[in-house]
């Protein structure tokens, strides 16, 4: 994650910044402090990191009061000698170490849990220039004279110095391991393998290359190089990068940047400016300049929160952070969701839920309505009730009945439910000798799924109490005999079908009499009686 600060020349005509961020809140620092300079953020911590010019301190604020919750002070020490006004700031999210990187030797390593100092990493007497962290491996780099030195985040040794002739940024994409350096007079971005330590190619851009960022997400490189007057070099601008092939996809000439901000969520990249104190905001999908908003006064540095979508800005004139929000802005549109049976008949009364991010944020009954933010994911839930049960989505066909949705306009959506089937009809019982044979017509609805069998039923008082021959039949046919009988006697029957959701209500009845078998061989006695309704 790169922390930068970044100034700005005019941009002229603006364009409507659909994203539409603006300042919400002023954190002051107090005039009677020392200067600040330089920010980080932890984005898992909500915790912002200040540096004090000539103070040999940081002000750590926290990011959800936007206040200043205390002072840590990195140049008394007992460790450390001489003036340590912070030149640089950079955060490992996921082990919460700060690392301050200071005017006179070395990087301050801070235990961000306890707000307390670990240790001080040695860089020889030479100044940080430039400093990034790889939270994937824990690997810090920060550039020192003509080199980068490889840090071990879990022993805080260098491991490694990287030949780069006048470092003066460095920044690391975490997702591809490869770091990038920019050489203050020579012309190039060095490009450093993660995984050798080793430099694996260079870019051309222009001379006094200030500052280097990331957007993981696009691999896309960001540089701003000012020119130097004189040089047929110089080439300033501010070049856009492709980091799958280390070339320059186009430089822009409307922007100065001393360092670089960037969002890989939103894609946006941020640039701040002392004189006239705005803030310029670079779409990253279009590589254009989009708009400015006005923050405080002086040098200005900026991190950003990839989770709140918060911007810190350090206006160094005014003692303070601006605090900017960078979220989309907030274009809305209704989702209803409605329910049907399998016949495409409306039914009601279905609980649904709504989720952004994993937490439920709404919740209603079918048909129900829900407002939602424009080109945001949200997963909608249905659920089932009584004999009803979800089947499928009608626009998608997807039989999940939880769905992630996206919209730009009102929508709505058609869960549908299957159900258990109608009750068999036609059934007729007769008799033969020693059982009784039934036949059936199947349901004319199966309820949305197939019939899987039949549940017989047998009474022998006519029709007042019931005893279950068959829970199932295992399958869809319509007949069964009963074999289970005696002679010269009447039984009544009753069949119900069975699919995935439950039972069916049971058919008609029907009833039959056994025979009795003759010393003749000829059968005696009723056979069958009409099915009864």
């Amino acid at each position: 994650m790169v922390f930068t600060f970044i100034f700005l020349s005019s941009f002229g005509v603006l364009i409507q910044n659909v994203f539409a961020e603006t300042v919400v809140d002023t954190i002051q620092l107090g005039t009677q402090n020392p200067a600040p300079q330089f920010v980080g953020v932890n984005p898992n911590t909500n915790m912002i990191y200040v540096g004090q010019s000539g103070g040999n301190a940081i002000s750590i604020i926290d990011g959800n009061s936007d206040s200043v919750v205390t002072t840590l002070t990195i140049g008394t020490n007992s460790t450390f000698t001489g003036t340590s006004d912070p030149a640089n700031i950079a955060v490992n999210p996921n082990t919460n170490r700060i690392y301050v990187a200071t005017s006179n030797d070395g990087v301050v390593v801070i235990d961000g849990t306890t707000n307390s100092i670990v240790t001080k990493i040695s860089t020889g007497g030479y100044r940080v220039q430039g400093m990034a962290v790889n939270a994937n491996t824990n690997t810090i780099y920060a550039g020192v004279g003509a080199s980068v030195y490889v840090i071990d985040g879990l022993t805080n040794n260098v491991t490694a110095k990287v030949s780069v002739p006048d470092v003066k940024d460095v920044a690391v994409n975490p997702v591809t391991n490869m770091i990038y350096a920019t050489d203050f007079h020579s012309s190039t971005l060095y490009v450093i393998n993660g995984t050798t330590s080793s430099v694996s190619g260079t870019i051309p851009v222009g001379s006094l290359s200030w500052t280097v960022a990331v957007n993981p997400n696009t691999n896309r490189v960001y540089v701003f190089s000012s020119g130097s007057p004189g040089n047929s070099n110089s080439g300033s601008g501010f070049y856009i990068i492709d980091g799958s092939t280390n070339s320059v996809i186009t430089t822009l000439s409307n922007i100065s940047a001393g360092e670089i901000g960037v969002n890989p969520n939103t894609n946006r990249v941020y640039a701040v400016s002392s004189a006239p104190n705005v803030e310029g905001i670079i779409d990253g999908s279009t590589n254009t300049v989009i708009g400015t908003v006005t923050v405080g006064n002086g040098n200005v540095w900026s991190a950003v929160n990839v989770v709140t979508n918060r911007i810190y800005i350090v206006n160094n004139n005014d003692h303070s952070v601006s605090v900017l929000d960078g979220s989309p802005a907030s274009t809305t549109s209704h989702l209803t969701i409605q329910s049907q049976d399998n016949k495409a008949n409306p039914i009601t009364g279905f609980y649904t839920v709504l989720y952004q991010n994993g937490n439920q944020i709404g919740t209603g009954f079918t048909p129900a309505s829900f407002t939602l933010n424009d080109s945001q994911t949200y997963a909608v839930h249905v659920g089932d009730y009584g004999k009803f049960k979800f089947n499928y989505w009608s626009d998608t066909g997807s039989t999940s009945a939880t769905r992630n949705i996206s919209i730009t306009a009102d929508d709505v959506i058609t869960a549908v439910y299957k159900t258990i089937p109608q009750q068999p009809t036609n059934l007729v019982a007769t008799a033969k000798l020693l059982k009784i044979n039934l036949s059936w017509n199947a349901p004319g609805d199966n309820g949305g799924s197939t019939i899987t069998g039949y549940v017989v039923e047998r009474s022998t008082d006519n029709g007042s109490t019931w005893s279950t021959l068959v829970a199932s039949t295992g399958n869809n046919g319509t007949t069964y005999s009963d074999a289970n009988i005696s002679p010269l006697k009447t039984y009544t029957y009753r069949v119900s079908a069975i699919n995935d959701v439950g039972t069916s209500d049971p058919s008609n009845t029907a009833s039959a009499t056994t025979p009795v078998l003759s010393a003749a061989g000829i059968n005696v006695g009723p056979i069958s009686s009409p099915a009864l309704h």
